[in-house]
């Protein structure tokens, strides 16, 4: 505490702030965009994007499931645990996510 005010950083803060909406609006758009077009088939689209989500879901850091001061990933969290190296436990938490919308796969 003390010193001058952070400029840089509240840059970023109004920078952030600003983009979210514009980029965040511009990529439900174009999702929903191609939900509702005839281009591709529905299924596969909402089960690769369900893959995309639990991807990213599965990659994002959470304080409480790193060491202290750090963050940790699900993945990162539950590969080494069931013996599976991190790329491994991305890859077979995606498919699954993926394949859990399809019914062919019996898994809805």
């Amino acid at each position: 505490m003390g010193g001058g005010p952070a400029w840089p950083k509240y840059a970023e803060i109004l920078t952030l702030w600003t983009l979210t909406p514009f980029v965040g609006g511009g990529i439900a758009y174009g999702i929903a965009r191609l939900i509702r077009g005839d281009r591709f088939d529905e299924d596969r689209l909402i089960a690769a994007l369900g893959g995309l989500v639990g991807a990213l879901i599965a990659n994002i850091g959470f304080t409480f499931l790193g060491p202290p001061g750090k963050q940790g990933s699900i993945a990162g969290t539950l590969g080494p645990a069931l013996g599976l190296p991190t790329t491994a436990g991305v890859a077979v938490a995606t498919l699954g996510v993926a394949l859990r919308g399809r019914p062919r796969c019996g898994l809805r």
